[in-house]
């Protein structure tokens, strides 16, 4: 997820990657000398689009930058869209000043508490209340030959359990365990997932995780903001969302949002703490991306053909003169607010929340739910009704999607179909008509022949088994 400089010389040549580049953090060499403090490089700024000087514009009833336009909609602030990136939606400024701090604290304490994941797990397991070891100063200790029982499905790199106890007690046990200070742990925090759970070794979503839904306050304003970049008539409904934390020299590398299955539907961004620089760019990495401020407050929608587009954050300012949170410090500038003040002058905070599945209309205008991608290794377990029932559910999203013309993930298809072929035996995504000659006779049978699931909506017409 967070970019590093060992990449092949052909992505090095590709145009986001040259942006990238520009606008990381480099220091001058001047810091090798022990009495300055390292400086960062100049930048130029200069082609760096500022959405909150358009909405100056906007407000002065003013012309404004070519390929810049306003959207029409029920927020109370100017949501502006770009000509060239059909699906694209910048809402400056949109959350308030105690929505801002609402959500830093809520990142910070709650939303990586278990069950949901972070990254920490690969090596530590689940890690309970962080953010509070960090403030108490505490460190993080192995304990030898434990048998504690943690939960099975999470992969840590060695069988030792992990609890928070002081510096002391730490210190007097030697060498004998390793450890770590909770601060170090809090600044290595680089992401956290709510809703369904995101398996970053396999870029795919885990409903074999446990988790928890998302907030429903985070709910409700996710649906607000989403409505611009929805379809007419649709609700957007929140599934899953990951956090992103970016300190001092962290960036994003370039990527694509890409493992939900309606590309229709946005992905909802609200940005933070410091200012980044955030980069827009095309299907193809050989597309020169577009650089834009995000500053705390700001929401980024991306739906449509933006899905398709490669984004990412080379750059966070953390200086005073550059993060732009000043509103934010007042606010939490009371003591009991000092600890999250102490992190957010130095940091940046991205929820980003997305409609995984596909909710679509069936008969008598019910809302259905596109089906949860079943592993292999399940088919062979699942009941034959269930099976029967999880095919049906398939072909019906899959129809669905080819008649009204949706964008379906491409992997999340290749996915369904392999599962599909293993249980029939037969290449399902060849296309609607193709598919309907190629399932197993037991899969044809339908409500009218006595069976309780039917094939035949794929094909667009009633039963014709008789």
């Amino acid at each position: 997820m967070y970019a590093s400089d060992s990449l092949s010389d052909g992505l090095e040549r590709t145009a986001f990657r040259k942006a990238e580049k520009k606008y990381k953090l480099y220091y001058q060499d001047t810091y090798r000398t022990p009495k300055k403090k390292k400086q960062p490089k100049p930048v130029d700024l200069s082609e760096v689009l500022d959405f909150r000087s358009v909405q100056e514009l906007y407000d002065q009833k003013a012309e404004l930058p070519s390929g810049i336009f306003p959207v029409l909609c029920d927020l109370d602030r100017p949501v502006f869209a770009l000509e060239n990136r059909p699906g694209f939606y910048f809402i400056p400024g949109e959350l308030t000043i105690e929505q801002q701090c609402q959500w830093i604290k809520e990142s910070l304490t709650s939303f990586p508490q278990p069950p949901n994941r972070t990254n920490h797990n690969a090596f530590y397991g689940p890690i309970n209340d962080l953010f509070i070891a960090a403030k108490e100063r505490k460190v993080l200790l192995a304990e030898e030959n434990s048998n504690s029982e943690y939960d099975p499905s999470v992969t840590t790199r060695d069988a030792q359990a992990w609890k928070f106890c002081e510096e002391h007690e730490a210190s007097s046990k030697g060498n004998s365990g390793k450890s770590i200070s909770a601060s170090v742990l809090l600044r290595k925090l680089r992401w956290s997932t709510l809703g369904l759970q995101f398996d970053w070794s396999k870029r795919n979503y885990d409903i074999s995780l446990p988790h928890k839904k998302i907030p429903e306050t985070l709910c409700q304003l996710a649906k607000e903001l989403a409505a611009p970049a929805m379809p007419l008539g649709e609700d957007f409904q929140p599934e899953a969302a990951i956090l992103n934390y970016f300190g001092l020299g962290d960036m994003l590398g370039g990527h694509l949002d890409d493992m939900e299955a309606d590309w229709s539907k946005p992905i909802v961004s609200m940005s933070l703490g410091c200012k980044a620089i955030f980069l827009l760019g095309g299907k193809l990495r050989e597309d020169p991306p577009l650089a834009m401020f995000l500053r705390s407050g700001d929401v980024v929608l991306m739906a449509g053909e933006a899905r398709e587009c490669f984004h990412g954050v080379p750059r966070i300012f953390t200086d005073a003169e550059n993060a732009e949170i000043v509103p934010l410090e007042q606010q939490l500038s009371h003591e009991d607010d000092s600890s999250f003040l102490e992190y957010i002058q130095t940091s940046r905070i991205n929820i980003n929340i997305r409609q995984w599945r596909l909710h679509y209309p069936v008969a008598n205008d019910e809302l259905r739910v596109s089906p949860l991608p079943i592993t292999s290794g399940d088919a062979t377990k699942a009941p034959i009704e269930a099976t029967l029932a999880y095919a049906h559910d398939v072909c019906s999203w899959y129809a669905y999607c080819y008649n009204h013309s949706q964008i379906v993930e491409p992997k999340l298809k290749m996915q369904i179909s392999a599962y599909l072929s293993v249980l029939w035996s037969a290449p399902i995504f060849l296309g609607p008509e193709a598919a309907a000659s190629s399932v197993s006779p037991q899969v044809r049978a339908c409500v009218e022949c006595e069976y309780s699931r039917c094939y035949a909506p794929i094909r667009g017409g009633g039963c014709t088994h008789r």
